[in-house]
């Protein structure tokens, strides 16, 4: 999620500023060979050890990550639809209807009663990551599908974000492989504030303006909280940094457009510096979690 999306938020970028048009597409093509790599290991997973990955979708505190494969299809098919339009169809609608199912699931396990621990940040990539589909399926012109994901996500984010924010504050501390996912919290506010103009063709309520002001407030919480990340062991979890700072470059390309649009004009300097310490912030982590993620897997051990 994090490589293909870094992707389409620097498409969305050259269009603000004259960025080389192999930047977006590098990162597209990273995320597409990474995601084909993943979708081969995950099936082979099924193959040789089917009761390890059947123990996944019981496990309420790893349940959730599966949803991650199908959420960053959608992202992966949105690359790759300059190229192979219909393939990248086809692969959305599959993304979308797995994504869907999961989600299903993820709820009939809530209803059914989890302990406070099992729930952290990861939840919401099964939960919420309808707000994710809408970078992908808005280009694609799948927006009757696009619309009902990120409808039922946008319901669903106050309780979802309320619940993780409660457990974070109340609940046993996360391990400290689990703390990466903490960051997965930013993705609501710049999803919600990113996508809702190009779904409802209106200028963004000053509501959803207010999520990515709190957005921003609780990633410099983040970065505070992350400040001695170094001691973290490596791990998976790890990428769970990556794309919900996508998220907020996103947003913040959002708000550049929107104050440039209310100014008639230039937005604001302080918007124009904002967004582009957003973007080179997920640019950062992307290329920071990449090399060691390569690094450790050439040791052999992608856990540290």
């Amino acid at each position: 999620m994090g490589l293909a999306g870094l992707g389409l938020v620097l498409r969305e970028a050259r269009k603000v500023w004259p960025l080389p048009e192999w930047c977006p597409e590098f990162w597209v093509a990273l995320g597409a060979l990474v995601f084909a790599a993943c979708l081969a290991c995950y099936l082979l997973k099924w193959i040789r050890y089917p009761a390890a990955a059947r123990a996944e979708f019981a496990d309420p505190l790893r349940m959730c990550f599966v949803s991650a494969m199908p959420a960053a299809g959608s992202l992966v098919a949105g690359g790759l639809a300059l190229y192979l339009p219909d393939f990248a169809d086809g692969m959305w609608w599959i993304c979308a209807i797995v994504f869907l199912a999961l989600q299903v699931w993820g709820l009939s396990r809530w209803f059914g009663g989890i302990e406070l621990s099992q729930i952290h940040g990861g939840w919401m990539i099964m939960l919420l990551a309808g707000l994710v589909f809408p970078a992908s399926g808005v280009p694609m012109h799948n927006l009757d599908m696009t619309r009902f994901m990120y409808g039922a996500a946008i319901i669903a984010a106050p309780f979802v974000v309320g619940i993780i924010v409660y457990r974070m504050a109340a609940g046993p501390a996360l391990p400290d492989a689990l703390k990466p996912t903490a960051f997965i919290i930013l993705v609501p506010g710049g999803m919600l504030y990113a996508n809702y103009p190009v779904l409802s063709g209106e200028v963004p309520l000053y509501a959803l303006t207010a999520s990515f002001y709190c957005a921003l407030t609780v990633l410099a919480a983040l970065l505070v909280y992350a400040r001695h990340c170094w001691k973290w062991p490596f791990g998976p979890s790890w990428w769970a940094v990556t794309f919900p700072l996508d998220a907020m470059a996103a947003g913040g390309l959002r708000h550049l457009r929107t104050t440039s649009a209310l100014a008639g004009g230039a937005a604001p300097p302080v918007w124009t510096a904002l967004a582009m310490a957003l973007l080179g912030l997920a640019v950062l982590a992307a290329a920071v979690v990449s090399i060691r993620s390569l690094a450790a897997l050439a040791r052999g051990k992608l856990w540290s």
